[in-house]
Order: C-alpha cells, then structure tokens, then sequence
C-alpha cells in the first residue's frame, strides 16, 4: 500500500499532467480492462432496472463522476435517456473512451432487453442514434439548472468525497432534482488500495488514525472517507427526500477477518458488520413539494 502512496504523490506532484495525459492519450488511446467493464456494466444495469422499477422518468439523467469509461451512460442511453449531463473533477473521458464504452453495451444488448423488457431492436437503435451530453469539468452544482434532472446517479464515487463536502452536496442534489426524481448511489466501502495490493484486506484501512490516513491521499485523488454504510444512511435521512433502498451488502470474508483484526479506536462505535458492509445501494426519491 505504501508504495502505491508514494507513487500517487510524486504524480500529484507533475506539472502540466491533465495537458500531458491528454497528449499521451493522442499518441496511446485509453485501454480498460474487460474485467472492469464487465462489473460497471453490470452495476449500472442492476442501477437502471431499479430506478425502472421505481418508476423513474429516463429523461435527463446526471451522472456524479463519469471516469474514464462512461459505460452506465451509455446504459441509460440505451434505454431511451434524453438527455445526459456528465461531470468530473478532471478531465478522463475522451472520444475513444466514449466509443469503447457504446461498442461494449451494444454488444450487452440481449442482457439489457432481458434485464429491462425493452425490445432489443429499441436499444440498438436507441444506441445508434447521437448521444445528446453535456460534459461538466471541473463540475460544480452551480453549473446544474434546478429542478432540471430526472435521475442523478454515481457509482463508487462518494466514497472519495469528504463528508463535509458531501453533506453540502445533499440538498444540491436534492436542488437539481425534479419533484419525485430519483438519485441512485453505489458505494464501495472497501479500501481501495486492495485494489492493486492483494496482501492487505479489504478493511485494511481501518486499522489507521485520521492522522496517519492523512498521509495517504496527499494526491486528492486518492482520498477515501472510510465512511461506513451507517454514516450514508444518516447523511441521506433528510426532509423531502424518501427512502427506497437502502441496503449495505455484507462481505463475509471481510466479517470473519475483523475477528483478528485492530481497527482504530476511530471505528469502536461500529458494528462488525457495518464495517464489513462493502457495497452500499442508496435510492433515494424526491418527495413531492
């Protein structure tokens, strides 16, 4: 882990480096892996079939972080979206990458017509029509009309918002949504950084002070709030907003392992399997004024 940490820090550190991503970009076009594709496609499904069966209007959909594959637009265009409205706090998403992402959830067609009851016929031509977006960068709410979204979305992105910040964001998101509009969340609360270092656990970060985490994400970008899926519920519980779903996914392997693992005092006021909630689903509707 430290090692990625410090690694991450010298690249915060470069000069020029979103000009000069975007020159390498030109010379070596973005390449995901098909593994990563394979989970966002089917996270954003699972998210536009809940939000389909919430009765949720695929009008204008605003998505909180979009990366640098914007496969879950392309899913929600495929379903007959309006309008996307697509956001980042730097610059990812390129032509390469938006095609990469449109040619991988044509050819999951068949598994959206099941999944949804929408003719496969529809989503292809849905798919091959011009996406309407809009691409917000850096992204502020300032930026969003009120009431002007029918659907704000994120996946494993408000895990790397500050709670402050995320507190504040709440009644934007609310400000932005129409009446009985609806927000669909994924959290990963697992620690990142056993992402790419398998010898450490998925709770590994628990075990630190504020302190010592600090030191972790001197390169914003890898910031993680350690938030547990408990504190989501509490940040949403808000006037004029309705729970519809609010589910935290228990990892099993991760439960068992907390029985020989020191977590910070910090983390002394959670249960076990709060800890070891690793997925958090949040959809949350708009309540009518």
């Amino acid at each position: 882990m430290w090692k990625q940490v410090f690694f991450s820090t010298v690249k915060s550190l470069i000069p020029f480096k979103n000009f000069l991503r975007q020159q390498l970009r030109v010379m070596r076009p973005y390449e995901s892996l098909h593994a990563n594709d394979s989970y966002a496609f089917e996270q954003g499904l699972e998210m536009v079939v809940a939000l389909k069966n919430a009765g949720a209007c695929f009008g204008t959909v605003l998505e909180i972080g979009t990366g640098w594959v914007p496969t879950i637009p392309y899913i929600f265009h495929s379903v007959g979206a309006k309008k996307l409205v697509l956001t980042d706090v730097e610059p990812l998403m390129d032509e390469a990458t938006r095609r990469q992402a449109r040619d991988f959830v044509e050819s999951q067609a068949e598994d959206i017509a099941l999944a949804t009851g929408i003719e496969q016929s529809e989503i292809l031509a849905n798919l091959r029509r011009p996406l309407d977006f809009d691409y917000l960068c850096p992204f502020d709410f300032e930026q969003v009309k009120k009431q002007s979204a029918d659907i704000i979305c994120s996946r494993t992105v408000l895990e790397h918002i500050s709670p402050k910040i995320l507190a504040d964001m709440i009644p934007q998101m609310m400000n932005a949504l129409k009446p009985a509009g609806l927000m669909f969340h994924i959290v990963d609360n697992s620690d990142h950084f056993e992402h790419k270092d398998k010898s450490i656990s998925r709770l590994n970060f628990l075990r630190y002070s504020k302190f010592v985490w600090l030191l972790t994400h001197i390169n914003k970008q890898e910031y993680q709030n350690r938030l547990r899926h408990s504190d989501y519920a509490k940040l949403f519980d808000v006037d004029g907003l309705e729970s519809v779903l609010f589910e935290g996914i228990i990892d099993e392997k991760s439960l068992v392992a907390l029985a020989s693992m020191n977590t910070h005092q910090d983390f002394n006021s959670y249960t076990d399997e709060d800890k070891a909630a690793l997925t958090s689903l949040i959809l949350i509707k708009k309540q009518c004024s």
